[in-house]
């Protein structure tokens, strides 16, 4: 009985460790930390510094100007987590897809390094593969 007890163990830490490892991320981790209701608490239009943004998220993505010259930051995270077909062998091969919830912020800067404008938004969507997607 001692020894089934350590197969399930065995396995239950097998198939915690695939599912943990079809799970990805990628970008700004600290973004993936804010809802758009905390970074309105956060972010103030005509007051917060562009120091400020950055001790918050931390270097942007991307970095812009637009034509006047004013600095606009960019960024971005995203998950990915694989949905439950990607578990079934044979079928994966024919049908396999993530479930990705994405999050942007884009924020604009004055000559004098203040946010004028901020924009936040968070996506949900998926990627579907496999011969028969």
């Amino acid at each position: 009985m001692g020894n089934m007890k350590l197969k399930l163990l065995a396995a239950t830490i097998l198939l915690s460790a695939v599912i943990a490892g079809c799970a990805g991320t990628a970008g700004n981790q600290k973004l993936s930390e804010h809802t758009k209701e905390s970074v309105t608490q956060n972010i103030t239009e005509g007051k917060t510094t562009q120091a400020q943004v950055k001790q918050l998220f931390g270097e942007p993505n991307t970095t812009s100007f637009t034509d006047g010259g004013n600095d606009v930051y960019n960024y971005a995270f995203s998950r990915a987590s694989a949905q439950g077909v990607n578990y079934i062998p044979i079928v994966n091969l024919f049908a396999r897809g993530f479930d990705v919830n994405t999050k942007t912020l884009a924020i604009l800067f004055d000559k004098d390094k203040i946010v004028v404008k901020y924009t936040m938004s968070e996506t949900q969507s998926q990627t579907k593969g496999g011969v028969g997607q």
